[in-house]
């Protein structure tokens, strides 16, 4: 059996949403991630959750990104490895970005 951490992801993130085109910074919180241990890093798992959350969370609604800080903590035994995501937002046009692109993936308001 392979060796398994479960891990909540922290991230700092700048980017540029095609409708905005100015850069804009993300703190996003509790980031599921689980590291396979016999598959390659902790920093390349928690690194990788990251990108996986902006490609779900964005798509195709992003002309470039970087990842600026990257910081992950252990769930404790018992704890619940996936709670809701929370994003600290410093700018009202990304989290207007985000919306819309959510109603495109999970094809909200649709008649």
């Amino acid at each position: 059996m392979e060796k398994q951490t479960k891990i909540l992801v922290e991230a700092d993130i700048e980017l540029y949403v095609k409708d905005v085109k100015e850069k804009q910074h993300i703190r996003v919180s509790n980031i599921p991630c689980v590291w396979d241990w016999d598959n390659g890093s902790r920093e390349s798992a928690e690194y990788w959750a990251v990108h996986d959350w902006i490609d779900n969370t964005f798509g195709n609604n992003l002309e470039t990104y970087w990842i600026i800080c990257v910081i992950g903590s252990p769930v404790k035994e018992g704890e619940d490895a996936y709670p809701m995501l929370l994003a600290e937002v410093s700018d009202e046009s990304v989290v207007k970005a985000m919306e819309v692109e959510k109603e495109v993936i999970w094809g909200k308001g649709e008649s």
